[in-house]
């Protein structure tokens, strides 16, 4: 995922990493020891991030901080995730269905 600002995310198994120079280094940003199954960034610049097994994390500070938004959720494991230029936030979980929320 590429931020407007140019950084650049990639979730791994292990965790999310950020680059600030077109990927010739990366760091670690967060969510260590969670599996990121999924990533997007919203048209605000949040960036969200879907795990195997600990459900939806949301960064508005570049992966800085993380806060888990996972109120409604009907799985834990998230195969995609999609955010629409008005805020909903829509979650296909493996098992669940698709979830949506609004006040992401």
């Amino acid at each position: 995922m590429v931020t407007s600002s140019g950084e650049l995310f990639a979730g791994t198994a292990k965790s999310v990493f950020r680059s600030t120079n077109s990927g010739q280094t990366w760091q670690e940003a967060g969510l260590l020891k969670h599996g990121i199954r999924s990533l997007f960034i919203s048209s605000r610049g949040d960036l969200f991030a879907g795990t195997d097994g600990d459900g939806i994390f949301r960064s508005a500070d570049s992966g800085t901080t993380w806060l888990q938004i996972n109120n409604g959720l009907n799985a834990s494991v998230l195969n995609g995730l999609a955010v629409t230029p008005n805020g909903n936030v829509f979650a296909a979980t493996l098992g669940g269905g698709v979830s949506r929320s609004a006040d992401a």
